[in-house]
């Protein structure tokens, strides 16, 4: 089991994290295939180039396991590797018109009247009908209420050297930095569709700008478009601008970058947006 000494150390990285939630989002690693073979590379992750990505979560789950259908399925198969032997079926479980599926995991009736209970360990979830999907639970009841960060399981092969160390890297999160102007005095100038009157500068990364994004332009359903929607409603009646830079802004750029913005030729420095915040924006009044 691997934990996390650092609870915001997701907040530097691109790692995935998927909407829906099965139980507490893990992340997974095994030397086993799909088909039960044992992998004898050192390389356990899924996703591509040795870097952790949506192919290497799963979900850590207790014994009562509440599924959300929303009528989209017709059967729910419950599956686990066996090493020589590849994925096999536990039980299915029909879901036609289900919303909601529900799941006890010490309970599982492959025969009637003899019900028994998952041991620790890796399972699959097949959802089958018309958009079909998998997922990955494990069930260790001793690690829910832990930092548990991921599971590392391995397959003992005699023809495998385990002590050959394996590296992992992470990609740094490097989303663009966002400034929300709000103009309670009207004193920006708009001519032409553009900001006459305001300007930005920047120093400590080459190439960086900053544009100004217009509401029109904001994707709908998204962090940036809620933001924008909840700052309109608190601020009803001033003018909101959307400044955004044109890349991406790793982490480092906190400390070495500084945002100047000038408006009717007054300068004055922008703060950075703090590299532990989960997006990067800030908040400034003119």
């Amino acid at each position: 089991m691997l934990n996390v000494r650092n609870s915001t150390v997701e907040n530097f990285t691109n790692l995935p994290y998927p909407s829906a939630k099965l139980g507490k989002r893990i992340f997974y690693f095994s030397n086993l295939t799909n088909a039960g073979i044992i992998d004898s590379t050192t390389t356990l992750a899924k996703s591509t180039g040795n870097e952790l990505g949506d192919k290497d979560y799963g979900w850590l789950v207790n014994t009562e396991l509440t599924l959300p259908l929303g009528g989209n399925f017709t059967q729910v198969n419950l599956s686990q590797l066996i090493p020589g032997t590849g994925k096999k079926l536990i039980k299915f479980f029909p879901a036609t018109g289900l919303q909601n599926l529900h799941i006890d995991l010490t309970k599982i009736d492959t025969l009637p009247d003899s019900p028994f209970s998952l041991k620790t360990g890796n399972y699959i979830l097949d959802f089958t009908g018309a958009s079909q999907k998998t997922e990955q639970i494990y069930i260790d009841n001793s690690a829910e209420t832990t930092n548990a960060w991921g599971v590392i399981d391995i397959v003992k092969d005699s023809t495998i050297d385990y002590t050959v160390t394996t590296n992992y890297s992470l990609t740094g999160k490097a989303n663009p930095w966002s400034y929300y102007l709000i103009d309670p005095a009207n004193k920006v100038t708009i001519t032409n569709n553009t900001l006459a009157n305001l300007s930005t500068a920047t120093t400590g990364l080459s190439g960086l700008a900053f544009s100004w994004i217009q509401e029109a332009d904001i994707a709908p359903d998204t962090y940036e478009q809620r933001q924008y929607a909840l700052l309109k409603q608190r601020n009803a009646g001033k003018r909101i601008f959307l400044l955004r830079s044109n890349r991406g802004m790793p982490k480092s750029a906190e400390s070495t970058v500084s945002v100047k913005l000038t408006l009717d030729g007054i300068q004055r420095t922008l703060p950075n947006p703090i590299g532990s915040q989960f997006k990067s924006d800030s908040i400034q009044t003119l």
